[in-house]
């Protein structure tokens, strides 16, 4: 991961934890991947470290969802340990000054959009349509 690390340097990275055993990682995989679509083109990185005790058998998993984000193994949970991590899936959101920003065993996917959203004005999520705007003005929240 030498190379890729110098790649990753100055950059926005979104880093997850997870494997194919777990049933709540399976379910954050499909927004991880929205994620990864929406993100990629403008600076965020997204890379995951599978738990799995076959390496193949995620690559499998990951290629049969056509995930293609940068995936590796965590031999002897190296990265776990690294990141205290207790629990998965985990998330992890640094900032392109190193700082971690984000962190959460199973997190909601509005708390992490958040998150990158916080990263620059590049990452806020897209203005809403003249149609959305023209349905919140004639369905206002009620006040309750």
């Amino acid at each position: 991961m030498g190379q890729t690390a110098k790649i990753l340097r100055g950059k926005p990275l979104l880093i997850d934890l997870w494997a194919t055993w777990c049933a709540p990682c399976l379910a954050a995989l499909p927004s991880l991947n929205r994620i990864y679509a929406e993100f990629k083109d403008k600076g965020l990185e997204v890379i995951s470290f599978d738990q799995d005790r076959d390496a193949a058998k995620a690559t499998e998993y990951l290629a049969r969802h056509h995930y293609e984000w940068k995936n590796f193994h965590d031999e002897d949970r190296k990265v776990a340990t690294a990141l205290q991590c207790d629990g998965f899936p985990l998330a992890v959101l640094i900032d392109a000054n190193g700082k971690i920003i984000y962190f959460d065993f199973g997190g909601e996917d509005a708390d992490l959009r958040k998150a990158i959203a916080g990263l620059g004005p590049e990452f806020a999520p897209a203005p809403h349509s003249d149609e959305d705007k023209q349905n919140e003005a004639s369905n206002p929240p009620s006040r309750n």
